[in-house]
Protein backbone atom coordinates (compact mmCIF):
# COMPACT_ATOMS: atom_id res chain seq x y z
CA UNK A 1 0.00 0.00 0.00
CA UNK A 2 1.42 3.38 -1.03
CA UNK A 3 0.33 4.97 2.26
CA UNK A 4 2.90 2.93 4.18
CA UNK A 5 5.82 3.89 1.96
CA UNK A 6 7.29 6.40 4.47
CA UNK A 7 6.54 4.19 7.48
CA UNK A 8 8.37 1.21 5.96
CA UNK A 9 11.15 3.47 4.73
CA UNK A 10 11.86 4.79 8.23
CA UNK A 11 11.69 1.30 9.73
CA UNK A 12 14.38 0.11 7.32
CA UNK A 13 16.58 3.18 7.86
CA UNK A 14 16.41 2.57 11.61
CA UNK A 15 17.21 -1.16 11.20
CA UNK A 16 20.18 -0.42 8.94
CA UNK A 17 21.63 2.11 11.39
CA UNK A 18 21.09 -0.18 14.39
CA UNK A 19 22.72 -3.03 12.46
CA UNK A 20 26.00 -1.16 12.01
CA UNK A 21 28.05 -1.99 15.11
CA UNK A 22 30.43 0.92 14.38
CA UNK A 23 27.63 3.40 15.07
CA UNK A 24 27.93 3.84 18.82
CA UNK A 25 25.49 6.72 19.27
CA UNK A 26 21.85 6.34 20.33
CA UNK A 27 19.40 6.33 17.42
CA UNK A 28 15.95 7.90 17.83
CA UNK A 29 13.11 9.38 15.79
CA UNK A 30 12.43 11.95 18.53
CA UNK A 31 14.46 14.08 20.93
CA UNK A 32 14.99 11.80 23.93
CA UNK A 33 13.90 13.05 27.35
CA UNK A 34 17.21 12.01 28.85
CA UNK A 35 19.30 14.25 26.68
CA UNK A 36 22.52 12.33 27.13
CA UNK A 37 24.62 13.11 24.09
CA UNK A 38 25.73 12.26 21.53
CA UNK A 39 22.72 10.90 19.60
CA UNK A 40 21.23 10.57 16.12
CA UNK A 41 17.67 11.47 15.19
CA UNK A 42 15.98 10.13 12.09
CA UNK A 43 14.37 13.38 11.10
CA UNK A 44 12.18 14.97 8.53
CA UNK A 45 11.17 13.41 5.22
CA UNK A 46 10.09 15.16 2.06
CA UNK A 47 8.28 12.96 -0.48
CA UNK A 48 7.01 13.80 -3.94
CA UNK A 49 5.27 11.59 -6.52
CA UNK A 50 7.53 9.30 -8.54
CA UNK A 51 5.12 7.48 -10.84
CA UNK A 52 5.19 6.13 -14.37
CA UNK A 53 2.91 3.88 -16.39
CA UNK A 54 4.65 0.81 -14.91
CA UNK A 55 5.25 1.78 -11.27
CA UNK A 56 3.96 3.92 -8.41
CA UNK A 57 6.19 5.52 -5.86
CA UNK A 58 7.79 8.51 -4.22
CA UNK A 59 11.05 10.37 -4.37
CA UNK A 60 11.98 10.63 -0.69
CA UNK A 61 14.56 12.91 0.86
CA UNK A 62 15.25 12.09 4.48
CA UNK A 63 17.23 14.18 6.96
CA UNK A 64 19.36 12.54 9.62
CA UNK A 65 20.28 14.87 12.52
CA UNK A 66 23.28 14.50 14.83
CA UNK A 67 23.72 16.15 18.23
CA UNK A 68 26.89 16.17 20.31
CA UNK A 69 28.10 18.02 23.37
CA UNK A 70 31.76 17.28 22.66
CA UNK A 71 33.91 20.23 21.74
CA UNK A 72 35.65 18.50 18.86
CA UNK A 73 33.83 18.12 15.54
CA UNK A 74 35.92 15.11 14.52
CA UNK A 75 33.71 12.44 16.08
CA UNK A 76 30.60 13.97 14.53
CA UNK A 77 32.22 14.00 11.10
CA UNK A 78 33.21 10.37 11.54
CA UNK A 79 29.66 9.44 12.58
CA UNK A 80 28.14 11.27 9.60
CA UNK A 81 30.50 9.33 7.32
CA UNK A 82 29.49 6.01 8.91
CA UNK A 83 25.80 6.85 8.50
CA UNK A 84 26.32 7.88 4.89
CA UNK A 85 28.19 4.64 4.14
CA UNK A 86 25.47 2.60 5.88
CA UNK A 87 22.56 4.25 4.09
CA UNK A 88 24.03 4.70 0.59
CA UNK A 89 22.52 1.41 -0.56
CA UNK A 90 19.43 0.09 -2.28
CA UNK A 91 16.95 -2.00 -0.27
CA UNK A 92 13.47 -3.48 -0.31
CA UNK A 93 10.74 -3.43 2.32
CA UNK A 94 6.95 -3.61 2.25
CA UNK A 95 6.83 -4.48 -1.44
CA UNK A 96 8.72 -1.31 -2.46
CA UNK A 97 12.20 -1.09 -3.93
CA UNK A 98 14.17 1.85 -2.53
CA UNK A 99 17.05 3.00 -4.70
CA UNK A 100 19.63 5.34 -3.18
CA UNK A 101 19.64 8.26 -5.58
CA UNK A 102 22.05 10.75 -4.02
CA UNK A 103 23.56 12.16 -0.89
CA UNK A 104 22.63 15.81 -0.69
CA UNK A 105 23.67 18.48 1.77
CA UNK A 106 25.87 17.64 4.74
CA UNK A 107 26.33 20.23 7.45
CA UNK A 108 28.32 20.33 10.69
CA UNK A 109 27.69 23.44 12.75
CA UNK A 110 28.69 24.65 16.19
CA UNK A 111 25.46 25.86 17.83
CA UNK A 112 27.21 26.93 21.05
CA UNK A 113 30.65 26.40 22.49
CA UNK A 114 29.45 23.08 23.91
CA UNK A 115 26.87 21.96 21.33
CA UNK A 116 27.46 20.68 17.79
CA UNK A 117 24.72 19.82 15.30
CA UNK A 118 25.13 17.88 12.10
CA UNK A 119 22.74 16.95 9.31
CA UNK A 120 22.86 14.79 6.23
CA UNK A 121 20.19 14.54 3.54
CA UNK A 122 19.77 11.37 1.49
CA UNK A 123 17.42 10.91 -1.45
CA UNK A 124 15.84 7.63 -2.55
CA UNK A 125 13.38 6.53 -5.19
CA UNK A 126 10.80 4.20 -3.67
CA UNK A 127 8.87 2.30 -6.33
CA UNK A 128 6.51 -0.63 -6.76
CA UNK A 129 5.45 -2.13 -10.08
CA UNK A 130 1.74 -1.87 -10.94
Amino acid sequence: MIRLILYNFQRKIHDLLKGNKDIKWGIYDYVPEVKRMPFIIIGEDFASPWNTKTWIGKQITTTINFWSDQRSMLEMKKMIGLVEDTLSIDFEIGGFEYEHHETGDIEVKRETEELIRGTIKLTYHGTKEV
